[in-house]
């Protein structure tokens, strides 16, 4: 797979995987790689490509986490629109967003606790309390072909536990009912890790399909 950055020394390998993305007017497969820093981070690389709205899309993301915390997301969108490039570096006091197609820099008012959600599946879902809402930030693909961004809140609930077989073997998940910013309803399975093995919504259904813990 592809990557914005290489590992950089220090770095060592966690886990390694691929998701399945299918829906009418999408096909993809994202493949991920997780490594930790010598100083407790996590770095999330991701290669996600196939056809979108009808357009061929490649799609690479760079996520550096610190605790529960994504505190910096980088995309590399690729599509006949061209190529788009963005940057989303989380504050105490907002979220800085830099944008090739965009000059300067521009702040966002979201707070350091938002949760960062899409475009890549394999982005850490850090879902505790049986029933919550919390601000995200939300990046997304528009059918224009090029990234977007919204602030608002999503809701979840605990709808209880399932037996979900996967390339992890048989995995028993929580799942839970998720409201998005626009009123959208998603369906997500995660182990106790956070990792999702599944996420339902309208449009596309994402399916874990290959895992390799190193």
């Amino acid at each position: 797979m592809a990557s914005i950055h290489p590992p950089r020394p220090g770095e060592h390998p966690r886990a390694t995987g691929q998701y399945h993305i299918v829906g009418p007017k999408v096909d993809a497969l994202e493949e991920w790689e997780l490594y930790v820093g010598s100083d407790g981070s996590s770095v999330l690389r991701a290669d996600q490509q196939g056809v979108e709205f009808g357009q061929e899309v490649r799609r690479l993301g760079h996520v550096v986490v610190v605790g529960e915390r994504v505190e910096r997301l980088q995309l590399h969108q690729r599509t006949p629109a061209g190529v788009h490039r963005q940057t989303y570096t989380v504050y105490e006091d907002g979220v800085l967003v830099t944008d090739n197609r965009t000059p300067g820099r521009r702040m966002v008012d979201a707070p350091s606790e938002a949760l960062v959600v899409g475009p890549l599946i394999s982005l850490p879902l850090w879902l505790r309390e049986e029933r919550g809402r919390r601000p995200v930030l939300w990046v997304y693909a528009a059918p224009t072909g090029l990234l977007a961004s919204a602030v608002g809140h999503v809701e979840w609930t605990l709808a209880g536990y399932e037996e979900l077989s996967s390339p992890m073997g048989t995995q028993h998940c929580a799942r839970w009912d998720l409201l998005d910013p626009w009123g959208n309803r998603h369906a997500v399975w995660t182990t106790d890790q956070g990792r999702v093995v599944r996420w339902e919504q309208a449009n596309w259904t994402a399916s874990l399909v290959a895992w390799r813990e190193e």
